[in-house]
């Protein structure tokens, strides 16, 4: 029922189901493939997630859903970008062309400016926490931040600074 779904292209929600069967659903990896290239955003990641799973080749699925990773992302759950980078994590390896967008991503100050109320930080720590393990996946270690001196850590000479040293030392 779900392969004659996807095969007349009006309902990806088969899509997952097809992917989690992997490659006992290989007779429909056409059908699949052909959602790739879907208007919908969201049937184009589960088609490039299931085609992998199916296929077992990640090659056509990688470009298809970095396509959907947009660094200026505003967090707007209406985009699949946070669903785009896990799977993107999932592929491992062979989707290190995706490793430079996503500490990209990662770098940035500010991700999320969608106006989420009161739960901003949360959204964001999630976010923050899909682009590091889909690194970790990727490749290892790729997440963890270049340690720049900080200007404000070096000692400052001058009479407030023995000032406060004073107070430090026992009397």
């Amino acid at each position: 029922m779900c392969a004659a779904a996807v095969r007349s292209g009006t309902a990806s929600h088969g899509l997952p189901f097809l992917a989690d069967l992997g490659p006992a659903a290989a007779a429909h990896a056409d059908a699949v493939r052909g959602l790739m290239e879907s208007p919908g955003a969201w049937t184009r990641v589960a088609a490039a997630h299931a085609y992998r799973r199916i296929t077992g080749d990640p090659e056509p699925a990688v470009p298809v859903l970095l396509a959907e990773v947009d660094p200026a992302w505003t967090g707007h759950p209406a985009l699949p970008v946070r669903e785009a980078v896990r799977l993107i994590g999932e592929i491992g390896a062979p989707a290190a062309t995706a490793v430079p967008l996503l500490v990209g991503i990662l770098a940035q100050q500010e991700r999320l400016t969608y106006p989420y109320e009161r739960v901003r930080i949360l959204a964001d720590t999630g976010y923050v926490r899909t682009l590091t393990e889909a690194l970790e996946r990727i490749a290892p270690g790729a997440s963890r931040p270049v340690r720049r001196p900080s200007k404000a850590l070096v000692p400052v000479p001058g009479p407030a600074r023995r000032s406060i040293l004073r107070f430090k030392r026992p009397v």
